[in-house]
């Protein structure tokens, strides 16, 4: 945690060393506002300044207070880890057979500032292929679908997509990655990624065989157990099958509503064009107003 957080301290071109000694961390750590610590944000940052806590080392002198304030037991133990410089250490349990073993998995570049919208999707692409070669290699199947953009200006967006089923292709990330990308168009970005999350909780399909030179060739795909009727989508089992069924009915749901709010607004007089005797009553109507102008612009 430490040197996460001295690894920003004299960005872009500085370096921070903190020793490894206590007096050393504590006199790096004391001084630094809570919100620098990883995992405090703008709430947990107001609670603390209602406890009369701003900085790293106003935590210890003032534990009775955090422990009576409305703060969970987890989150108090971080807050007295990161007052005296210390992060997690122990690693998480393997996952079990049949588990993903990981919230998701991303990949992301960065460039010079870039504006152009056909150079922006030639190098998502580029991030699509190598992350679908990833998942391939893990294993691994995803849903979501999570699309990192930094602009010229340093402004961090993402937005998410729900995909139709679980798919680590890169032909299956591609139009769903380039949808959430035009939706930020036009924008000048400096960085682009992808990030693929809500892995299946089944078997790994088969990992890629390691060869010399570290190159990874990746192994053939088994049939999926079941495939969707109306687009040919693999399907993991039957709770996947209703899902994408549901998803499916959603989307003819969507379209028949947008067709009957396009149908009656064609219906309705205001979108009509003007017939012949509509056109004579505003022609009356205009002339009508126009002589009483004129007259009115003769009296004295």
């Amino acid at each position: 945690m430490v040197a996460k957080i001295a690894s920003d301290v004299n960005k872009p071109d500085g370096q921070c060393v903190v020793a490894g000694t206590r007096e050393a961390v504590f006199a790096f750590m004391h001084p630094l506002p809570l919100r620098k610590v990883p995992g405090i944000g703008r709430v947990a940052e107001r609670m603390l300044a209602a406890a009369g806590c701003t900085l790293c080392g106003d935590v210890l002198p003032r534990a009775p207070q955090l422990a009576a304030a409305a703060l969970g037991r987890a989150a108090l133990e971080h807050v007295l880890c990161a007052a005296l410089g210390l992060g997690a250490t122990a690693h998480p349990p393997p996952p079990a057979p049949g588990e993903a073993g990981r919230r998701g998995m991303g990949v992301e570049r960065t460039f010079g500032d870039c504006s152009e919208a056909g150079a922006l999707e030639a190098k998502l692409r580029e991030i699509c292929e190598t992350l679908a070669q990833h998942l391939a290699a893990e294993g691994l199947r995803g849903r979501t679908l999570t699309l990192k953009l930094k602009s010229s200006a340093f402004e961090l967006r993402t937005r998410s997509a729900q995909l139709p089923g679980y798919v680590c292709a890169a032909e299956q990330l591609l139009p769903a990655a380039l949808r959430l990308l035009r939706a930020e168009l036009p924008c000048c970005a400096r960085l682009l990624g992808l990030r693929v999350s809500g892995f299946a909780q089944t078997a790994a399909l088969p990992r890629g065989q390691t060869r010399l030179g570290f190159e990874t060739q990746p192994a053939a795909a088994e049939e999926p157990a079941m495939r969707c009727a109306r687009c040919g989508a693999p399907l993991a089992g039957e709770p996947e099958a209703a899902l994408h069924e549901d998803w499916h009915v959603a989307r003819e749901v969507q379209a028949r509503v947008r067709a009957e709010d396009a149908a009656a607004a064609r219906a309705s007089p205001a979108a009509q064009p003007p017939t012949r005797k509509r056109r004579a009553e505003r022609a009356e109507k205009t002339e009508a107003t126009r002589s009483i102008a004129s007259f009115f612009a003769k009296a004295p």
